[in-house]
């Protein structure tokens, strides 16, 4: 993870201390959410999912291909590194594209949060991804019951992986065809 934040001398490094409360309460609401759709504890994964989702795409500066790649490539990386550290392998998923708005206040607000850390930052178009990858694995790990259930870690891996699929196909094809529109076909039919 290109993001690690640790304490030092027992007190956490500030990014980490402007975005822990916004995690905090994200993740509560995510596991509210999966409790009003639905009573197992899978039903927290379509709610992550959109979750993460959203908050790539509001937190992305502007759109433009590089920013997209480096989305695909924030949840590529999130991946196997939930992998390699959670010793795991992704579930296979499949999404029902659910809206769940409520979390649309409390994604916004860690969006903000982000952003005014990206805006300080010398290198902001290093800096929000890193953040992203953070936010998404801390989500992840808030969301579990226990860190060593191994079933529902494959399932947040599994989210991981099927978002860097799922974004390419829902937004950078789309991206890719207004572009071909405006600049020429570059694939034969």
């Amino acid at each position: 993870m290109p993001y690690i934040l640790k304490k030092e001398n027992g007190i956490l490094k500030e990014h980490r201390k402007k975005l822990e409360p916004h995690l905090c309460f994200l993740a509560k609401r995510i596991r509210a959410v999966a409790r009003h759709y639905q009573e197992s504890p899978d039903g927290r994964i379509p709610v992550y999912f959109y979750a993460c989702e959203e908050l790539a795409l509001k937190v992305q500066p502007q759109k433009r291909y590089a920013l997209l790649s480096a989305v695909r490539a924030v949840y590529s990386d999130a991946n196997y590194e939930w992998c390699r550290k959670m010793k795991t392998r992704p579930a296979k998923l499949e999404f029902v594209g659910h809206k769940y708005s409520v979390l649309l206040q409390r994604i916004e607000k860690l969006v903000k949060e982000i952003k005014k850390i990206t805006d300080a930052s010398k290198e902001p178009h290093l800096v929000w991804p890193g953040l992203l990858n953070y936010s998404l694995t801390v989500l992840g790990l808030k969301i579990m019951d226990d860190p060593k259930d191994k079933r529902f870690s494959a399932l947040v891996a599994g989210t991981l992986k099927y978002l860097h699929g799922y974004f390419y196909e829902k937004y950078m094809a789309p991206y890719e065809n207004e572009q071909e529109e405006k600049n020429g076909k570059m694939f034969p039919e």
